[in-house]
C-alpha cells in the first residue's frame, strides 16, 4: 500500500510552498527548502536540502507560487530530485527528466510496454517533470506547468481518463486548471488546484475520495471536486483513507477508520465519507497516509503519529494503537516524513535520515532487518525520503538516490534483483 503526501518547511519553521497520504505529497519551501509529506502521493517540483513529508503517496506542487493561507507564495528554486516508491515499483523526478524502474505490469513504468526494468529507465523525451505519486500498480507525476499525467493500471480509474483502459505510457489528466500539488496511493490519486480546490479520482470504495456518499462508494473514473472549500493547501493519499489540510493550518480526514486511521479518537465509525476535523489545532504543515496510520508535522518541527501499529511503523516505542494524533519524539525538529504500510522514515532539520517500523525485508536501511520501534538514526545528508511498501528511497542533498529493502522486481533500481538493507546509490543513465 502507499504512502501520504510530502511537505517541507521553510528554513526551520517557515511556511510551505509544496506538497501531497501514500502516494506522495510534498511541499517546496518557500525560504528555499523543499520538505514533503509523502502517503502515497508527491508534492513539490522537487526535494530541496529543506526536507519533504511523504506517506505512501506523492505530494507534489509545481509551478512559480503555491497557494497558501493568505494566497500565492513564491516558490524558491528546488533541489531537483524528487522520488517515490510504490508496492513494486519506483520513479524519480530528477533534473527535470523522469525515470522509473520496477515492476511494470500494465505498464506502470510509463515506457511504452511492460516489461520489468531493474535500473532507472526514463520516461519520454519531456525535461520538465518535477514530481512523481506511485500506486501499487499505477503512477502519476506533475509537470512544471501544472499538468498531471498518470500511466499503468486503471481498473479503477486511477488514470483518471474517464475509462478503465491502462496506458504504459503517460496521459493526460483532464483537470479544470493547475495543479499546485499532487498525492497518490494504492488506487486513488488527488489533487490541489491552484484555485484551493480538492480533485480526485479513482478507488472510492470506503468513501477515499470524500464525496458524501454511501458505501460502497461508486469509483471515479475521471477527476471530481472533493467538497466545495476552496482553501486546501494539500492532500495525502493513502490507501483506503485521505488527509489533507486546509488554509489556517485545521487537519481533516476521510475514508477508512478500523484501525483509528483518522485520528478522531473512535473506531466506531469504520468510515467517515466527507472530510472531518482531526482535532481543533490549527498549525499543521503537513500529512502522510499509508495503509492503517497516518503522521503530520505541525508548526515548529513537531512529528505526530496515529493509526496501526502492528510493527512500531508509528514511532512511538511500543506497537500499542494511537486513537489520535500523538507527539513522536518530542524535542527534535522534524522536516519531512514518509510513510507506508508498516513503516516510515522521516528527516530532521540537521538533514538526518531516521527510519523506523518493520524491517524484514531490509526497508529501514540499518544494515540488518530487525524491527525498530522508535526512530533509529541512518546518516547525514539527505533532503528527501519516501517509505514503499517493502523498500524506501531516498534522495541526498548531493542529488544521488539511494535505496534499500525488498527487490525481487528490481524496485531498488540496482541493476539486479538482491535485497538491500542499508541505502546503496543509483546509477542513472
Amino acid at each position: 500500500m502507499k504512502r501520504a503526501p510530502v511537505f517541507a518547511l521553510a528554513g526551520a519553521l517557515g511556511w510551505f510552498s509544496q506538497l501531497g497520504c501514500r502516494e506522495v505529497v510534498e511541499v517546496l519551501s518557500a525560504a528555499g527548502g523543499s520538505r514533503g509529506i509523502s502517503a502515497g502521493g508527491a508534492t513539490a517540483a522537487g526535494a530541496s536540502a529543506g526536507g519533504a513529508v511523504s506517506s505512501g503517496g506523492a505530494a507534489a506542487q509545481a509551478g512559480a507560487s503555491v497557494v497558501g493561507a493568505g494566497g500565492e507564495q513564491p516558490a524558491a528554486p528546488a533541489l531537483g530530485v524528487f522520488v517515490d516508491s510504490g508496492d513494486a515499483h519506483s520513479c524519480a523526478a530528477r533534473f527535470g527528466i523522469l525515470y522509473c524502474w520496477g515492476a511494470n505490469v500494465d505498464g506502470r513504468l510509463g515506457v511504452g510496454d511492460t516489461t520489468d526494468r531493474n535500473v532507472p529507465t526514463r520516461v519520454g523525451f519531456d525535461a520538465d517533470w518535477v514530481a512523481v505519486a506511485t500506486g501499487v500498480a499505477h503512477s502519476c507525476a506533475l509537470k512544471q506547468d501544472g499538468s498531471v499525467w498518470c500511466f499503468g493500471a486503471n481498473t479503477v480509474g486511477q488514470l483518471g481518463q474517464g475509462t478503465t483502459l491502462a496506458s504504459s505510457v503517460p496521459l493526460r489528466v483532464p483537470l479544470p486548471s493547475k495543479a499546485v500539488q499532487l498525492s497518490s496511493e494504492a488506487n486513488t490519486a488527488c489533487v490541489v488546484l491552484g484555485s484551493g480546490e480538492l480533485w480526485c479520482w479513482g478507488r472510492n470504495w470506503e468513501g477515499n475520495i470524500g464525496l458524501n456518499d454511501t458505501h460502497p462508494g461508486v469509483d471515479q473514473l475521471a477527476p471530481v471536486r472533493s467538497g466545495d472549500q476552496s482553501d486546501w493547501l494539500l492532500s495525502g493519499t493513502g490507501d483506503g483513507h485521505t488527509c489533507a489540510i486546509r488554509g489556517g493550518g485545521l487537519l481533516f480526514g476521510w475514508g477508512r477508520n478500523t484501525a483509528a486511521n483518522l485520528g478522531i479518537g473512535q473506531t466506531n465509525d469504520q468510515q467517515r465519507r466527507a472530510a472531518t476535523p482531526i482535532g481543533t489545532d490549527a498549525d499543521w504543515l503537513g500529512v502522510v497516509s499509508g495503509q492503517d496510520s497516518s503522521c503530520g508535522i505541525r508548526l515548529g518541527g513537531n512529528l505526530f503519529c496515529w493509526g496501526g501499529n502492528s510493527f512500531g511503523n508509528l514511532g512511538l516505542g511500543d506497537t500499542v494503537q494511537r486513537l489520535v494524533p500523538t507527539p513522536v519524539v518530542a524535542g527534535r525538529v522534524w522536516t519531512q516524513i514518509s510513510i507506508d504500510t508498516f513503516h516510515g522514515c522521516g528527516i530532521d532539520a540537521e538533514q538526518s535520515l531516521y527510519c523506523w517500523g518493520r524491517g524484514i525485508e531490509g526497508q529501514l536501511g540499518t544494515g540488518d532487518n530487525a524491527e525498530r520501534l522508535s526512530p533509529e538514526l541512518i546518516g547525514p545528508g539527505f533532503a528527501q525520503v519516501v517509505a514503499g511498501r517493502m523498500a524506501s528511497c531516498a534522495a541526498a542533498a548531493n542529488g544521488a538516490v539511494l535505496c534499500t529493502g525488498e527487490n525481487a522486481a528490481g524496485q531498488l533500481g540496482l541493476a539486479d534483483n538482491k535485497r538491500r538493507n542499508t541505502f546503496t546509490e543509483l546509477t542513472f543513465p
